[in-house]
């Protein structure tokens, strides 16, 4: 699922990085919140390439007034038709190979409800890139410096991603310490669903509701 807000220069390599995957059954569904710029003429232009493709079993896109990022959450989560969902930011990328790896935790043991990977920084141009502190890019390794979000998090949070704290109801109300790009079973998502609007930020309170 791809909400689009605003991601002209992004739209295209978030959508063929989703087409590079290996994984063989898929459904991409995008909608777009209104965007000022081009993003909607390039996610048609891109629909029509991914349907052409034979890469999906359904491809769906969408427009809509702008109405923010839970409205449009939303209204992928309903058009949705999976067993397990994605959702990934416009301006975002997979890494190939990246479902095949996310997949097998939820494969092998059917306890697990959500899984995440590491996720790699980039800059505005789509180049691999170190964090320092303060979120700035970095252009050597002097310093200190996060070659992931995931070690950004670690940092901040002091959450490991193997710790018993990690997905805790009780840590997230200290903060939310899950990086981008993960993967949540359907039938998980269904219990929680639908965002609520009045939540300050929607991963956030997301993470709350499936940690409970």
């Amino acid at each position: 699922l791809i909400p689009a807000y605003n991601h002209e220069k992004y739209i295209g390599a978030c959508i063929r990085s989703v087409m590079a995957q290996d994984w063989p059954r898929m459904e991409l569904v995008i909608v777009d919140d209104g965007s000022s710029d081009g993003t909607w003429k390039a996610i048609q232009i891109l629909g029509k390439e991914a349907r052409k493709s034979g890469r999906f079993e359904r491809v769906e896109a969408a427009t809509q007034v702008n109405g923010g990022t839970c409205v449009t959450l939303n209204r992928l989560c309903e058009m949705a038709r999976g067993d397990v969902i994605a959702e990934i930011a416009s301006d975002d990328m997979y890494l190939p190979g990246a479902f095949s790896a996310l997949m097998r935790p939820l494969l092998e043991d059917a306890s697990v409800g959500v899984v995440v990977g590491q996720n790699e920084l980039m800059d505005g141009d789509g180049r691999t890139c170190l964090w320092d502190e303060d979120r700035n890019v970095c252009d050597d390794e002097t310093g200190r410096h996060y070659a992931t979000f995931n070690q950004y998090l670690e940092w901040r949070t002091g959450i490991v991603g193997h710790s018993e704290r990690f997905g805790r109801y009780e840590t997230f109300l200290e903060t939310n310490h899950v990086a981008n790009g993960f993967l949540v079973r359907r039938s998980y998502l269904d219990c929680v669903l639908p965002y609520q609007r009045e939540a300050p930020l929607e991963d956030l309170w997301l993470h709350l509701q499936l940690s409970k």
